[in-house]
């Protein structure tokens, strides 16, 4: 899948700026429609200097040289954002939603789907595996009882609802284990049966919050090892949702074993996981594969990625906003957008299933596919939302318009 306008590294424009604080002070204040320069803030943590680099592009666009003044605030989810800091009657453009957690947590997530299963009676079951979120301690074991019939049900591989995809995904008895609120991979377990996982559910501080899932054990594999689809998605300030056709895929560097439970870096495509590894990078360069590469894989089995895989791509990421669009900004405070990660798996019959949602996903430039493809993707945000937000005096001056990003319809 080819997007139009796609070069490798676009290049700056040929122009001179100038930045300095006495021009930042004498700048009209920002009702309404703000007029150029602009000032941005940008935090350089995962790879901020990529945003940086695109509004270089901008000559309209300078560093902000005062704290806390700013049009455009780009930073990372670990650096800190007080909302109540945003002027009114200003026009601030800011990377982040205030409730993105709807989505980003695995607990939130899978309890937004399951009140929008029940209210539009939605077999999301078909899009995500089965899950519980459940609690630890003594408070966990008794929700573990009051869940007790319908999770047995699942672990012992008698599930009888939904159709083909659902009963295929929940066979055997293996169960992922996951805290609500980490990522990269921290504090994941694997488990075989009901009681490993009522067991440590117990030793768990009371009232944390856990995902239990159904772990997908007949994965589709790449040279027998697990895989995972990046696909980044991007929320506008005007709630639109895209989807970068031209993502990534995140492979794992040991071969797949589900009798070996133990080593996560069997079971987990995580960064954090697998870049500790020796043989990391020995197979795919950074241990990733362009889109194209993995829809060449796909062929090679009989799989048509076009056709299979990327409308049940679309459609799960459909069912995520339906579900949650409105809880990500509901103060609908102005200017807000996010670029978010989402992680599907395939199974050995090609049936796409999304295992979570992450915020602030990594922009790394880490090994080929990357360090081609995250130029362009960041670029292609600046146009989507920053050029619409805060246009030049003269739209002739905009960056060659790139279109990699497709609209989701909801």
């Amino acid at each position: 899948m080819k997007c139009s306008g796609s070069s490798k590294n676009p290049e700056p424009r040929n122009r001179k700026s100038k930045s300095n604080a006495a021009a930042q002070d004498s700048a009209p204040r920002l009702k309404g429609v703000a007029r150029a320069p602009y000032y941005y803030t940008a935090f350089l943590p995962n790879e901020g200097r990529l945003m940086v680099e695109a509004l270089e592009r901008r000559p309209w666009w300078q560093p902000s040289q005062k704290v806390g003044t700013f049009n455009f605030w780009w930073g990372p989810n670990g650096e800190r954002f007080d909302f109540r800091t945003l002027e009114r009657n200003q026009r601030q453009l800011l990377n982040r939603f205030e409730d993105h957690r709807e989505i980003c947590t695995k607990t939130q997530l899978a309890i937004n789907l399951q009140k929008y299963a029940e209210r539009f009676r939605a077999d999301v079951w078909t899009i995500i595996p089965t899950t519980f979120v459940l609690s630890g301690g003594s408070a966990g074991c008794k929700l573990l009882q009051a869940n007790k019939a319908a999770f047995r049900s699942a672990a012992a591989g008698e599930w009888s609802e939904g159709d083909a995809p659902t009963a295929k995904a929940l066979k055997g008895k293996i169960w992922i284990v996951k805290p609500g609120g980490r990522n990269r991979g921290l504090g994941i377990e694997v488990f075989e049966g009901l009681e490993a996982v009522g067991q440590f559910m117990r030793a768990q501080p009371s009232m944390s919050m856990w995902v239990v899932q159904k772990y997908l054990e007949d994965p589709f594999l790449i040279n027998g090892r697990k895989f995972d689809i990046r696909l980044l998605v991007l929320v506008t300030h005007n709630m639109e949702v895209f989807i970068y056709k031209d993502s990534y895929v995140r492979t794992c560097t040991a071969k797949y074993n589900k009798e070996n439970l133990e080593d996560k870096s069997i079971h987990l495509t995580n960064d954090f996981v697998q870049k500790h590894l020796d043989d990391y990078g020995k197979f795919e360069d950074a241990n990733k594969l362009s889109m194209d590469e993995f829809r060449t894989i796909l062929a090679q089995h009989g799989c048509d990625f076009e056709l299979t895989v990327w409308p049940q791509i679309v459609e799960s990421v459909q069912h995520v906003f339906r579900a949650s669009l409105a809880k990500l900004n509901p103060r609908r405070i102005e200017y807000c957008f996010e670029l978010l990660g989402f992680d599907f798996m395939l199974d050995s019959s090609f049936h796409t299933w999304l295992i979570e949602v992450n915020t602030s996903p990594a922009l790394f430039r880490h090994g080929r596919v990357l360090t081609e493809m995250m130029p362009r993707m960041i670029e292609e945000v600046a146009q989507k939302v920053v050029d619409r937000v805060f246009p030049p005096d003269d739209p002739a001056d905009l960056p060659e318009p790139l279109n990699c990003f497709e609209q989701v319809p909801l």
